[in-house]
Order: C-alpha cells, then sequence, then structure tokens
C-alpha cells in the first residue's frame, strides 16, 4: 500500500544538504523544537502568520524520531523490541533502538514513558479528548494569567476538539463498550443520585480522538474506520487514530511550514542584539550507519525558537 499521499516530513539530510549550498539570515524565520501536542499546535498558527511587510514567516519544525505510516508500528512481541529505547536515571547514554518509538526513562522514583517520533505523544496515547475539572485551574501551581483566565478556555477546548476530531462511541458499537457501560450502570446503582466515590463524578464515555468512518479528513488525510483492535497504545495500524499526523501536522504543512524528521538538537544559543535576536539551533543526526555522521554536528539560525520537545 501506498502512503505517498499522507507524508508530511522530509528526513534532516534534506536540510542538511540545502543549508550546505545555500543559506539565508536567518535559515528560517521559526524553528520548532518537537512535533507533539505544543509543537503542532505552534506549527499550525505560526505557519498562517505573516511579517510586517506582508511576507510569510518562514516555519521549519525539527523532529528527533521518524515518520510513522500505516503499517510501521510494532504488531507483536517479536517486534516490540526494536522499538524501545531506554535511559537510566544516572547514565547519559540512550540505550536500544535510537530511533525506537518507545521512549522510557527510568529513574529512582517516577518512570516516564513518552513516545519517540512524528506527532509525539498522540502516536501512543489514549486519544481521549476532555477538559480540565474548573478547580483544577483554581489551583496555586498555576501562573496567575491561567486561573484568571480559566473561564474562557471553553472556546479553545472545543477548537481542540473540532481539530481532533473529538467523538463519543456508541456504548453499543463493541463486546468491550458495552460491558463497560454495564460496569458504570452498576456502580452508579449502588450510589444513587450520588456521583462516584472514588472519582467525585458520574462514569460516562469519554470523547476520543478518532476516526469511524473510511474516507479523507477535513485536513486532507485519508483515514480508516476504527475496528475496535485496541492498539491505540502501541500505534494505529488502520490509521483510524486521529493522531498529529492527521490533523494540525498536515494544517501546518499546508500552511507551508517544513518539517524534518531524525534531528536531534543538542543546543540553542542566542546571537544578535536585543533589537535584533537571532538565534542558533545545533543540531545532529538522530541516527546514522556510521558513528562518523552521528558525531557530526550541524547548525541553522532563525529569529525565534520554540522548545517544544519533551526531553
Amino acid at each position: 500500500m501506498s502512503h505517498t499521499n499522507n507524508k508530511l516530513a522530509q528526513g534532516v539530510e534534506v536540510l542538511i544538504a540545502r543549508l550546505q549550498s545555500e543559506r539565508k539570515s536567518p535559515d528560517f524565520d521559526v524553528v520548532i523544537i518537537g512535533s507533539g501536542y505544543g509543537a503542532a499546535v505552534a506549527a499550525s498558527r505560526l505557519a498562517r502568520m505573516r511579517q510586517k511587510d506582508g511576507s510569510q514567516l518562514t516555519v521549519c519544525v525539527l523532529e528527533r524520531g521518524r515518520e510513522y505510516m500505516p503499517g510501521d508500528f510494532p504488531d507483536s512481541l517479536a517486534t516490540l523490541p526494536g522499538e524501545i529505547r531506554f535511559q537510566r536515571a544516572k547514565g547519559k547514554a540512550v540505550q536500544g533502538s535510537a530511533q525506537g518509538l518507545f521512549d522510557l526513562h527510568l529513574n529512582d522514583d517516577v518512570s516516564i514513558l513518552r513516545a519517540n517520533g512524528l506527532g509525539g505523544g498522540s502516536l501512543i496515547n489514549a486519544g481521549v479528548v476532555e477538559e480540565m475539572a474548573p478547580a483544577i485551574w483554581q489551583e496555586a501551581a498555576w501562573p496567575d494569567m491561567l486561573r484568571q483566565n480559566a473561564a474562557s478556555f471553553g472556546q479553545y477546548y472545543q477548537r481542540v476538539a473540532s481539530m481532533l476530531g473529538a467523538t463519543k462511541l456508541d456504548p453499543e458499537l463493541w463486546r468491550k463498550t458495552r460491558q463497560l457501560q454495564r460496569l458504570g450502570s452498576a456502580i452508579a446503582h449502588l450510589h444513587p443520585g450520588q456521583p462516584a466515590p472514588a472519582t467525585g463524578h458520574s462514569f460516562r464515555p469519554v470523547r476520543l480522538a478518532l476516526n469511524l468512518k473510511d474516507g479523507i479528513n477535513q485536513h486532507g488525510i485519508a483515514q480508516r474506520g476504527c475496528v475496535g483492535c485496541g492498539d491505540c497504545f502501541s500505534g494505529c495500524n488502520v490509521n483510524a487514530k486521529n493522531t498529529l499526523s492527521t490533523n494540525y501536522l498536515p494544517d501546518a504543512k499546508r500552511f507551508g511550514a517544513e518539517i524534518f524528521t531524525g534531528a536531534t538538537v543538542l543546543s540553542v544559543e542566542k546571537q544578535g542584539s536585543p533589537e535584533q535576536p537571532m538565534w542558533l539551533i545545533h543540531f545532529g543526526l538522530s541516527d546514522s550507519p556510521t558513528s562518523n555522521a552521528r558525531r557530526r554536528r550541524y547548525s541553522l539560525s532563525a529569529r525565534m525558537v520554540v522548545l517544544a520537545a519533551g526531553t
């Protein structure tokens, strides 16, 4: 099966070749590091913007991992080890597959699992699209600006839900959803008229970033309908899950953003003046068959840098 029409990114080698043959100052107006939720939304918004002279902002997205197409995700225990990279709390070297999808940080207390690929955490999360409880926004840990404006966030939740294609599953759709519906009803009957004591809320279906029908989505990406396989956490080979590669990232590309994979950003250096700031982004190849290529370092310049990578 050909996935050419859905492919979003170029390998960073294409960018390196361009930098070696032609340089501008800066190379891009904006460089976004990472391609998860924060990075993808920033790319979508900034790619639409124009400068004071009317020219379009040039936007570059750098992703450390690779682009996964339907069929690329691990689908068995035999293929899973090749998609794992991990790093211990006191160790500097990454072990396992440098380009592995599952990025595990083993710490003394809390360990962290992240995604390493175009689309970030959207590749291996459950795709749940829920609004945060209003009371949580009033906790002191949040900046004053967020707490004071939390009441206006509803419109933005709806905008994001629309972009992600959030939907509620029919409880009668599959056996597992029917079982969950019966479980929720049974718990509710134990406490009639009262919220469930464990959560403070009644049980109900959540909205999921999920496509239920075959066809072309609102962002021009061909998708299939969900088959209920449950592989959302290991990567959707059906291409029914609405990852960022099916919405915000193609939207950014449609408005001119360029997306490159396989680039590990090593450092960001500020140059220029307060009146005309400039940043140098130093990066290397995430994975290469030769050690010499892995040790090589490259740089590009930008007026603005958005740090949005999980690392």
